[in-house]
């Protein structure tokens, strides 16, 4: 199929300028077809986590629905934790506690305007760190995971229906960033 294309490109403009357009293709096309199945594989690899974390944390009786979020949130307040565990995939999870985690926090969150985007020099990050032991580790977290995958829609509603119940966000994809 491609000598076929190559041959007729040979007889409509010369197969000196064939082989240049091939040779800039595969120059330009290589590298393009290697970030598309690379991006695609990771792409994968986190969609196939965020499967494994919902089936783990349902085992551990650590999930809840939307529904049964909505029920807690009317009886109680607590905190929405909002967390995005990959900087850049647009990947988000909703998590909930009982617990009024901005009192109890010992650092203060920091969001990623103060980071002024320059996220080479982060030594550590406090908050986060410690919302991720706390609350939201597979192991020693407490928290109960509401949703994973795409959660920015459901965090909005949340936060417009109920606009009392601390929402806290995490940028746990930072502490990935730091070690």
């Amino acid at each position: 199929m491609i000598l076929d294309w190559l041959d007729s490109l040979a007889l409509t403009i010369g197969p000196g300028w064939a082989c240049c357009v091939f040779g800039i293709a595969i120059v330009f096309g290589l590298p393009i077809l290697y970030l598309l199945v690379s991006g695609g594989f990771s792409y994968v690899q986190i969609v196939l986590g965020e499967w494994r974390l919902k089936r783990m944390m349902r085992r551990d009786n650590r999930s809840m629905s939307p529904d049964e979020l909505l029920a807690k949130l009317n009886s109680q307040n607590g905190s929405i934790i909002f967390e995005r565990p990959y900087l850049g995939w647009g990947i988000s999870r909703i998590w909930w506690t009982p617990d009024d985690m901005k009192s109890l926090s010992p650092a203060k969150p920091r969001t990623l305007e103060d980071f002024d985007y320059d996220l080479t020099n982060i030594t550590s990050e406090p908050f986060t760190e410690w919302a991720v032991e706390n609350y939201l580790s597979e192991r020693t977290g407490k928290a109960w995971l509401v949703s994973v995958f795409k959660s920015e829609g459901l965090a909005r509603r949340l936060s417009k229906r109920f606009p009392k119940v601390k929402m806290m966000e995490v940028e746990s994809g930072l502490i990935q960033l730091i070690q």
